[in-house]
Protein backbone atom coordinates (compact mmCIF):
# COMPACT_ATOMS: atom_id res chain seq x y z
CA UNK A 1 0.00 0.00 0.00
CA UNK A 2 2.62 2.52 0.90
CA UNK A 3 4.32 1.88 -2.31
CA UNK A 4 1.45 2.23 -4.45
CA UNK A 5 0.80 5.73 -2.21
CA UNK A 6 3.91 6.97 -3.31
CA UNK A 7 3.65 6.07 -6.91
CA UNK A 8 0.65 7.77 -7.05
CA UNK A 9 2.06 10.68 -5.18
CA UNK A 10 4.98 10.87 -7.75
CA UNK A 11 2.34 11.09 -10.78
CA UNK A 12 0.79 13.71 -9.24
CA UNK A 13 3.77 15.57 -8.82
CA UNK A 14 4.77 14.84 -12.69
CA UNK A 15 1.44 15.63 -13.58
CA UNK A 16 1.03 18.93 -11.95
CA UNK A 17 5.06 20.09 -13.42
CA UNK A 18 3.50 19.32 -16.75
CA UNK A 19 0.62 21.32 -16.73
CA UNK A 20 2.56 23.99 -15.08
CA UNK A 21 5.17 23.76 -17.51
CA UNK A 22 2.30 23.89 -20.79
CA UNK A 23 0.72 26.79 -19.02
CA UNK A 24 4.11 28.74 -19.07
CA UNK A 25 4.91 27.67 -22.45
CA UNK A 26 1.29 28.79 -23.80
CA UNK A 27 2.12 32.17 -21.74
CA UNK A 28 5.08 32.68 -23.34
CA UNK A 29 3.91 31.98 -27.21
CA UNK A 30 0.55 34.65 -26.03
CA UNK A 31 3.36 37.15 -24.97
CA UNK A 32 5.59 36.60 -28.39
CA UNK A 33 2.62 37.05 -30.10
CA UNK A 34 1.78 40.09 -28.77
CA UNK A 35 5.33 41.64 -29.13
CA UNK A 36 5.52 40.16 -32.98
CA UNK A 37 2.47 42.12 -33.58
CA UNK A 38 3.46 45.36 -32.03
CA UNK A 39 7.36 44.73 -33.72
CA UNK A 40 4.62 44.52 -37.51
CA UNK A 41 2.84 47.74 -36.74
CA UNK A 42 6.20 49.53 -35.86
CA UNK A 43 7.47 48.57 -38.96
CA UNK A 44 4.29 49.43 -41.09
CA UNK A 45 4.15 53.05 -39.08
CA UNK A 46 8.38 53.33 -40.11
CA UNK A 47 7.24 52.64 -43.86
CA UNK A 48 4.45 54.77 -43.91
CA UNK A 49 6.54 57.40 -42.11
CA UNK A 50 3.78 57.99 -39.43
CA UNK A 51 5.76 59.82 -36.47
CA UNK A 52 2.65 60.09 -34.75
CA UNK A 53 1.84 56.08 -34.89
CA UNK A 54 6.03 55.07 -34.85
CA UNK A 55 5.78 57.24 -31.07
CA UNK A 56 2.89 55.45 -29.97
CA UNK A 57 5.26 51.86 -29.39
CA UNK A 58 7.52 53.83 -26.70
CA UNK A 59 6.84 54.55 -23.40
CA UNK A 60 7.54 58.41 -22.49
CA UNK A 61 10.65 57.53 -20.24
CA UNK A 62 12.62 55.43 -22.87
CA UNK A 63 16.26 55.04 -23.56
CA UNK A 64 17.10 54.76 -26.68
CA UNK A 65 21.01 54.03 -27.89
CA UNK A 66 21.70 54.69 -31.60
CA UNK A 67 24.32 52.90 -34.03
CA UNK A 68 26.12 56.01 -33.73
CA UNK A 69 26.80 55.41 -30.08
CA UNK A 70 24.19 58.81 -29.39
CA UNK A 71 21.27 58.24 -26.71
CA UNK A 72 17.83 59.93 -26.82
CA UNK A 73 14.84 60.10 -24.77
CA UNK A 74 11.26 60.16 -26.19
CA UNK A 75 11.43 63.57 -27.05
CA UNK A 76 14.74 63.16 -28.71
CA UNK A 77 13.33 60.36 -31.11
CA UNK A 78 10.74 61.80 -31.93
CA UNK A 79 12.68 64.81 -33.21
CA UNK A 80 15.10 62.47 -34.99
CA UNK A 81 12.11 61.22 -36.95
CA UNK A 82 10.59 64.60 -37.68
CA UNK A 83 14.37 65.41 -39.25
CA UNK A 84 14.48 62.31 -41.07
CA UNK A 85 11.42 62.10 -42.44
CA UNK A 86 12.15 65.42 -44.17
CA UNK A 87 14.51 64.16 -46.59
CA UNK A 88 13.60 60.39 -46.97
CA UNK A 89 11.07 59.71 -50.41
CA UNK A 90 11.11 55.92 -49.50
CA UNK A 91 11.68 54.09 -45.99
CA UNK A 92 11.34 50.04 -45.90
CA UNK A 93 12.37 47.85 -43.29
CA UNK A 94 11.70 44.20 -43.49
CA UNK A 95 12.10 41.72 -40.81
CA UNK A 96 13.96 38.63 -40.82
CA UNK A 97 14.08 36.97 -37.63
CA UNK A 98 12.75 37.73 -34.11
CA UNK A 99 14.49 36.47 -30.68
CA UNK A 100 12.20 36.38 -27.58
CA UNK A 101 13.93 36.53 -23.70
CA UNK A 102 10.34 36.38 -21.47
CA UNK A 103 12.06 38.11 -17.86
CA UNK A 104 9.03 38.38 -16.27
CA UNK A 105 5.20 38.75 -16.96
CA UNK A 106 5.81 42.46 -17.29
CA UNK A 107 9.35 42.69 -19.12
CA UNK A 108 10.42 40.90 -22.21
CA UNK A 109 13.65 41.37 -24.28
CA UNK A 110 13.20 41.37 -27.73
CA UNK A 111 16.31 40.74 -30.83
CA UNK A 112 14.87 42.47 -33.66
CA UNK A 113 17.24 41.48 -37.01
CA UNK A 114 16.15 42.96 -40.64
CA UNK A 115 16.69 45.07 -43.58
CA UNK A 116 16.75 48.80 -43.81
CA UNK A 117 16.41 50.36 -47.30
CA UNK A 118 16.09 53.75 -47.63
CA UNK A 119 15.80 56.27 -50.67
CA UNK A 120 16.44 59.74 -49.92
CA UNK A 121 14.25 62.72 -51.66
CA UNK A 122 18.06 63.27 -53.26
CA UNK A 123 17.43 60.03 -55.46
CA UNK A 124 20.14 58.35 -53.28
CA UNK A 125 19.46 54.92 -52.65
CA UNK A 126 21.40 53.06 -49.40
CA UNK A 127 20.54 49.39 -47.32
CA UNK A 128 21.67 48.77 -44.17
CA UNK A 129 21.73 44.80 -43.21
CA UNK A 130 21.41 43.34 -41.22
CA UNK A 131 20.12 46.37 -38.70
CA UNK A 132 19.63 44.84 -35.27
CA UNK A 133 17.85 46.09 -32.33
CA UNK A 134 17.68 45.01 -28.84
CA UNK A 135 14.16 45.89 -27.73
CA UNK A 136 12.69 45.77 -24.26
CA UNK A 137 8.95 45.79 -23.57
CA UNK A 138 7.64 46.61 -20.53
CA UNK A 139 4.40 46.02 -19.86
CA UNK A 140 2.71 49.45 -18.85
CA UNK A 141 -1.14 50.20 -18.15
CA UNK A 142 -2.10 47.07 -20.09
CA UNK A 143 0.08 47.72 -22.85
CA UNK A 144 3.38 46.95 -24.24
CA UNK A 145 5.83 49.38 -24.29
CA UNK A 146 9.26 49.95 -25.95
CA UNK A 147 11.14 51.10 -22.93
CA UNK A 148 14.74 50.33 -24.26
CA UNK A 149 15.96 49.80 -27.23
CA UNK A 150 19.43 49.65 -28.06
CA UNK A 151 20.17 49.49 -32.22
CA UNK A 152 23.38 48.15 -34.35
CA UNK A 153 23.82 48.01 -37.98
CA UNK A 154 26.58 47.69 -40.81
CA UNK A 155 27.51 50.26 -42.46
CA UNK A 156 24.84 51.82 -45.37
CA UNK A 157 25.31 49.84 -48.71
CA UNK A 158 25.22 52.99 -51.13
CA UNK A 159 23.19 52.14 -54.57
CA UNK A 160 24.37 53.56 -57.91
CA UNK A 161 21.71 55.60 -59.79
Amino acid sequence: MEKSTSIISALFVAASILVGNTQAGAQQTKVEKEISTINTEFISYVNTQNNKGVLSEYSIAVKSINPDGSVNDYQGISAGLTKAFRYVKLLKYSKAKEEFKVLSPTLVLCTWTGTVEIELKSGQRMTNYPHVASLLFSKINGSWKIVYEHASEAPPKMESN
